[in-house]
Parts: structure tokens; sequence; C-alpha cells
């Protein structure tokens, strides 16, 4: 009977090994998390929050709508840009676009160039040098799993060196493009 009694030895040596194995794998677990959380903060950091669009709301502020969207927007973080979001079922934008001498533009000395956003779907065409309702563009901005940015239309925003440094929406939009063209 002695023979079927088990006895377990439970040496220090056993004991300190199998502590500095848990020890070592809660550290990598741990280590793997802490890298997991901080990319997923960083990306959260580098994505503003853009579910509104409003000239009030983006005065003094870096443009939202950058190259973490579409490599080409990376240009408006260098010069005088006017941003100008019109919405694809809005007449006034329509009406704007149409008053926009796109050739005046190009290549003016001391006027910004035009950058237009085109609202209105999950995906926003964007055209650079000129005003345009247009749905066909190269640049193309994907909402993805994000609903588009509410913007009260037509808005445009004058930036420098990607910094909004005036805008205006709606009637007030007219009159910033106006000034900053010098439109008749």
């Amino acid at each position: 009977m002695e023979n079927s009694r088990r006895t377990y030895d439970q040496r220090p040596v056993n004991l300190s090994v199998r502590l500095v194995v848990a020890c070592a794998a809660s550290l990598v677990a741990a280590s793997i998390s802490g890298t997991i959380l901080y990319r997923s903060l960083k990306s959260q950091r580098e994505t503003p929050d853009i579910r509104f669009l409003l000239a009030d709301d983006w005065n003094g502020k870096p443009w939202p709508i950058a190259d973490n969207f579409d490599a080409e927007l990376k240009n408006l973080t260098v010069g005088k840009w006017l941003v100008i979001v019109f919405r694809i079922d809005c007449e006034h934008c329509k009406a704007l676009a149409k008053r926009i001498d796109d050739q005046q533009n190009l290549g003016a000395d001391r006027k910004p160039t035009i950058v237009s956003f085109v609202a209105g779907h999950n995906d926003w065409p964007v055209h650079f040098g000129r005003a345009s309702i247009s749905l066909e563009s190269k640049t193309v901005i994907h909402w993805n799993e994000r609903n588009e940015p509410f913007v009260a239309s037509p808005a445009a925003f004058l930036l420098e060196d990607g910094k909004v440094v005036d805008a205006k929406d709606v009637e007030n939009a007219d009159s910033l493009v106006q000034r900053i063209l010098n439109l008749p």
C-alpha cells in the first residue's frame, strides 16, 4: 500500500522557475497589449473628430480633412488654399460654383489656390485648382465606416499652411469667396 501513495516534490528551485516563466509571460502580454492600445490611441489622435464641418468650429484650427484620407491632401499643409465644400444637391452651391472663374485663380499671385470638395455622398470627390460640383475626380475622400460630416453648404475655408485662418458658410461663404478671389 505504501507504493500507491504519491509524493510530490516541490523543490524551491522548481517553484522559482515557474514564477519566472509566469512573470515573463505576463510582461510579454502586457507589452503587446500596451502597444496595441498606444497605436489605437495614436490613430484616434491623428484623425480628428469631424462629425461637423461648420465654419465657426474650425477657425484657428488645423484643416481636418488631411493626408490621412488621401495623400494628395498633404498639399493643403503648405501655402494658401481656398477650400470650398459644395453639396451636390444644393442650388446655392451650384450658383456659387458658376460664379467662380476657375482660370483667374490658377497661377495668380497672392491668391490662394482653390480646392473644392463635393459633399452629399459617402465618397467626396476633390477638385484641385477649380470650383466644381462634378462627381468625377481622381482624388476622392472615402468615409468608409464613418458617416460623412455634416456641412452647412456652401462652406469656404481659407487655409494658410494647413491652418484655417478664416471660414464662412451658407450666405457668408459667398462674401468670403468674393473678397478672396476679387469676384465682381
